[in-house]
């Protein structure tokens, strides 16, 4: 795989407190669950950070019209979210545990440990449910995208992250495998930043 020229879209999530959330995801969020207790202001929103791609416009992440801002309001929720669903259940994340508290339970990914998310065939792979896990298929096949996968890791103050990568070459699982390690350098660089709860501000 040469990473760069197979990769057709990149992007960085971080599991932030709705209260952290910049004004326009804040109603990017407001839009996808309407007046539910005026979200928790603990309620964890994966946000995205960063996304770089092959289109101009999947290089500026306030471009993104459907994926600024993914709600962890419930279970119930993120399992209508397929690819959500399927990618917190293997980065190690207790859904049952976003209805107890407002806050993401990875203990899976304490210590340093990273984990993976894998979709052999983004065209074709489903759940348990039939569903689609990559519900987008105009865009999977639009580009060309054959595996999509993603690494998980959390931060001390437990700040969850995760880079999801869409490529145009099918992938084994233990290539994936061999690229989690991606993730402990992106929380070495970013550490600072986070720690200090600087997610939109200047650093």
């Amino acid at each position: 795989m040469a990473f760069s020229a197979d990769t057709a879209l990149v992007r960085v999530y971080a599991a932030l407190p709705y209260e952290e959330l910049e004004p326009v995801a804040r109603r990017f969020v407001d839009a996808a669950v309407g007046e539910v207790d005026k979200r928790a202001p603990k309620m964890p929103v994966l946000a995205l950070m960063g996304t770089h791609g092959s289109q101009p416009a999947w290089c500026d992440r306030t471009h993104s019209h459907g994926h600024l801002a993914i709600p962890l309001i419930s279970e119930a929720f993120v399992q209508d979210i397929p690819m959500v669903a399927r990618l917190l259940k293997e980065l190690g994340v207790e859904l049952m545990g976003l209805d107890a508290a407002p806050e993401i339970n990875a203990r899976r990914l304490l210590g340093g440990f990273n984990g993976v998310f894998y979709v052999e065939d983004a065209a074709a792979a489903r759940d348990a449910k039939g569903r689609l896990i990559i519900p987008a298929q105009d865009f999977v096949a639009q580009h060309k995208i054959k595996t999509v996968f993603g690494m998980g890791g959390v931060f001390p103050d437990n700040t969850l992250v995760t880079i999801i990568v869409f490529c145009t070459e099918t992938l084994r699982r233990d290539q994936v495998e061999r690229l989690k390690s991606l993730v402990s350098v992106f929380k070495g660089e970013a550490s600072r930043l986070v720690l200090g709860r600087k997610f939109f501000g200047a650093a």
